[in-house]
């Protein structure tokens, strides 16, 4: 199988040459690696045009999506090997990840673990080894499990289901793994070959627009699903999203973070993702961010005993305002 290695680029001139020659150091080389410029400012362009790359330019900010969809319509192999240009491959990536697709026909997805680096450290991998190609699209509509600088894909699946959704700016590599992940079966290795830098001026780097921006996306495809005619499914996504929120607003709720619970509220009004326990929580919204930190820094202090005059056989006390329930996952 031959490999189309796809590297988009928006304002990377201080990582954009590591994740380059990472491409280029491949034990089992790209046939050809792809840049995509999308409108950056900096020296981006100047740098990829250092090295034997097809360039791509877009004259103005699209967003990642935007420039990955143009890269895929572009690129001359079936198999599409993704690298975000702040990010860089071990040389063993592509002679790992590949030989995934090509023992397993059915699978459109390929991924293996990634270090992460700076702000952020550790390994990031499935917990479970890959004993099969198998369909993930509950794991998918959870969270994010497939790392994009670590994916391998066909090229032809992911142009069926239609690609990057453009009007995503944020998180559209969720949305893409869980329109394929309910059409195809992924594939992956625990074996660590690809590392994603952490740092400030990532997109990723606000979880609440990712977090948003997840919600939208598990609408979409639950709308798209009903007017495919599978309604029963589409209740199931509804119904899942909601736990999944109704998780979220309680975690928010007890953190006393009140600017990501009327996030998360807006957003179950915009999403359509009402319940019994949403609007219960939104009457909550309404108290002073005051009263609610200084309400959970007192049941704080009396979990630390520094009340000692106090017998609490509860943390919460009469006036306060019960905890959201929470569902148990499905």
């Amino acid at each position: 199988m031959s490999i189309s290695a796809v590297i988009p680029c928006y304002n990377a001139a201080p990582w954009l040459r590591a994740a380059i020659e990472s491409a280029f150091r491949q034990s089992r080389p790209a046939a050809e690696v792809i840049v995509v410029d999308d409108g950056s400012t900096d020296a981006s362009r100047t740098i990829a045009s250092e090295y034997p790359v097809r360039i791509l330019e877009m004259p103005t900010n699209r967003g990642h999506a935007t420039a990955r969809n143009l890269a895929l319509r572009e690129a001359t192999h079936d198999i599409v090997a993704w690298l975000d240009a702040d990010d860089y491959w071990d040389p063993h990536h592509c002679a790992v990840v590949v030989p995934l697709l090509e023992a397993h026909p059915t699978a459109a997805v390929a991924f293996s673990a990634v270090r992460q680096l700076g702000d952020v450290t550790g390994v990031w991998s499935m917990p479970t080894a890959c004993q099969e190609p198998a369909f993930l699209f509950w794991e998918c509509f959870a969270t994010t499990i497939v790392p994009a600088m670590s994916a391998i894909t066909r090229r032809q699946p992911a142009l069926e289901i239609g690609a990057f959704r453009e009007e995503l700016r944020v998180a559209p590599d969720f949305d893409f793994w869980l329109r394929l992940s309910l059409k195809h079966p992924f594939v992956w290795t625990q074996q660590a070959t690809s590392n994603y830098r952490r740092h400030a001026h990532q997109i990723s780097s606000d979880p609440l627009a990712q977090l948003c921006s997840t919600y939208h996306a598990r609408a979409l495809v639950a709308a798209e699903t009903e007017q495919a005619g599978d309604a029963a499914l589409a209740r199931r996504m509804r119904d899942r999203a909601r736990d999944l929120l109704d998780d979220e607003l309680a975690n928010a709720w007890w953190a006393a973070d009140m600017t990501t619970l009327r996030a998360l509220l807006a957003l179950a009004d915009n999403c359509g993702f009402e319940s019994a326990e949403i609007r219960k929580v939104r009457r909550l919204s309404r108290l002073p961010a005051g009263l609610v930190r200084g309400w959970r820094a007192l049941q704080r202090a009396m979990r630390r005993g520094a009340l000692s005059g106090i017998a609490a056989t509860s943390t919460r006390s009469r006036s306060a305002p019960p905890r959201p329930p929470r569902r148990r996952p499905r």
